[in-house]
């Protein structure tokens, strides 16, 4: 039949949208996380998801069990596979659609499996923490020593999404050897040692951090703007965003470099360049970026390390609130119910003070901290006693690993061992003399030693340091303080007849602090007062 010249023109685009739209195809794909050398999490349900062809059936097969679900019409599909027993065989996962497509994951081991986020004392390798200030550390040893196949990492790589969550990130697994270690989360890599030498089974570390990052850029903005400290942090943020001039930073960074031919600008003259919204101070951009992709991996719990990056007078008591909440919210987000969450607070930092403090920043910050053990099911590994006056990164991540483990052996793997150092429960004030009470003594208190930072803690016959007490003029003096039964210790000052108020390693640095429990953890510092 004949057809004028303008109707076949217009006919044409339509027929071949036709054609098109039957043969619409999309690869099977998973997200990063789902690769070769995996640890799945034993004892809970597993969900795998990806994308393919609308309207196509995929399948996962997985030592035994066969699982089969539609692709939705955004060309989504989940599946969860039943709970399984822990098993360090390597096994083979496939994953096929009915379009011809297949997926094949290999060396998959069940075991436990936990995140490890935060910012930079997560985030720094054993291979940063092998020197310090040109010497080798004795992390530089453990490195040739780990040969330790059914630890693996997935390390996910830094990635900034400010307005939308991600479906996918960048990363991979990688089983643990003297040849990749140097590569892991320091934190992380002796968390899950001490765990498999306790446990001997599959650990899988999931390393979700970014150095210098502040909590708002884990949290999600609606989050954010239930406070009005954290909706003023946003709001500073956005407006910024929106003032940000590049033209005028690009001149800033050509004027420096004029005035230092032949140099290279430091960081915080390139970083001029970019907007608030290109760095990772920016609200949930890293949940967006790189939480947002993993979250609903099946997990045992979290262990974070963070805090450094809210040390600053307008966030450092706020941070309890954005803390918990955000604790809050990741399970939620999550779907697997109160998982534990046990984070490191904040260690000993910046000179040691020579005068009782009353303001502090890290102090306040590091009892925003200890608030936090409000919330269930978490703990905190206290790390009062291995931090470094000249740097912001303790490098004894051996002992912080160690510290994160017993909270997660004890509380979660059943084991009978002493999980925290003491903690302040309650204090009496009887005359010239205050008696402050404990929790997790274990045996009893005790005055401890470290001879170095690396050292074991030995019980020594010395007093007790870094306690201050004050009276209703609320002038702090530094305090004796001695220990009077297995879980109280008396404090007092013969210049002050009736004290109100005590506090214990109140300051950046509260070098020496001392007081320990019968396992060689220590004391939280703590306030009696709430001025």
């Amino acid at each position: 039949m004949f057809m004028p010249q303008p109707y076949r023109l217009f006919l044409l685009p339509v027929i071949l949208l036709l054609i098109n739209v039957g043969d619409v195809r999309a690869e099977l794909a998973l997200p990063s996380i789902f690769s070769d050398h995996m640890v799945l999490q034993r004892d809970h349900t597993v969900p795998v998801w990806g994308t393919a062809t609308p309207g196509a059936e995929v399948s996962v097969a997985f030592w035994g069990q066969c699982r089969t679900t539609q692709v939705d019409q955004d060309g989504q599909w989940r599946i969860e596979l039943e709970p399984m027993d822990v098993s360090a065989e390597s096994r083979e996962m496939r994953i096929t659609s009915s379009r011809d497509d297949e997926v094949l994951i290999r060396d998959v081991l069940v075991g436990e499996v936990w995140l490890c986020s935060g910012q930079s004392n997560m985030h720094y390798s054993l291979k940063a923490l092998s020197t310090q200030h040109g010497a080798a550390t004795p992390i530089a040893d453990e490195i040739p020593k780990a040969e330790y196949p059914l630890i693996r990492q997935m390390h996910v790589y830094s990635t900034l999404a400010p307005d939308e969550p991600q479906s996918d990130v960048g990363g991979k697994w990688q089983v643990c050897s003297p040849d990749t270690v140097s590569g892991f989360s320091g934190t992380a890599y002796f968390f899950a040692r001490e765990l498999y030498r306790e446990l001997e089974m599959p650990i899988g570390i999931i390393r979700c951090s970014w150095s210098g990052s502040p909590i708002q850029a884990w949290t999600r903005r609606e989050i954010l703007m239930e406070n009005p400290v954290e909706r003023a942090y946003t709001a500073a943020k956005d407006e910024a965003e929106l003032d940000f001039d590049l033209a005028a930073a690009e001149r800033e960074i050509e004027q420096w470099k004029a005035e230092h031919p032949g140099k290279t600008p430091p960081k915080r003259i390139t970083r001029l360049a970019l907007s608030p919204s290109e760095t990772a101070h920016y609200p949930q951009t890293l949940y967006n970026g790189m939480l947002s992709p993993v979250m609903t991996y099946a997990i045992r719990g979290v262990i974070w390390y963070q805090g450094e990056a809210n040390g600053i007078a307008d966030q450092s008591r706020s941070y309890h609130w954005t803390f918990s909440r955000m604790i809050e919210d990741w399970r939620k987000q999550w779907g697997q119910g109160d998982f534990p969450f046990y984070f490191v607070q904040l260690a000993n930092f910046r000179a040691p003070s020579e005068r009782p403090l009353d303001l502090d920043h890290w102090a306040n910050l590091r009892e925003s901290q200890l608030k936090t053990l409000s919330v269930s099911q978490t703990g905190m590994a206290i790390a009062i006693d291995i931090g470094e006056a000249e740097d912001v990164h303790p490098r004894n991540k051996i002992e912080v690993g160690r510290r994160l483990a017993r909270l997660a052996l004890a509380s979660d793997y059943g084991r009978e061992i002493v999980s925290s150092g003491p903690l302040y429960s309650a204090a009496e004030f009887e005359g010239s003399k205050a008696v402050i009470r404990f929790d997790h003594v274990a045996e009893g208190l005790m005055v401890g030693h470290k001879e170095d930072l690396w050292s074991p803690v030995e019980a020594v016959d010395s007093p007790l340091t870094y306690f201050q007490i004050c009276g209703a003029d609320r002038k702090w003096k530094w305090a004796q303080a001695r220990i009077v039964d297995s879980d109280r210790v008396e404090v007092w000052n013969d210049a002050i007849a009736e004290p109100v108020a005590v506090r214990y390693a109140w300051a950046s640095n509260p070098e020496g602090c001392n007081l320990y429990n019968s396992a060689g953890l220590p004391a939280s510092p703590f306030r009696t007062d709430s001025w």
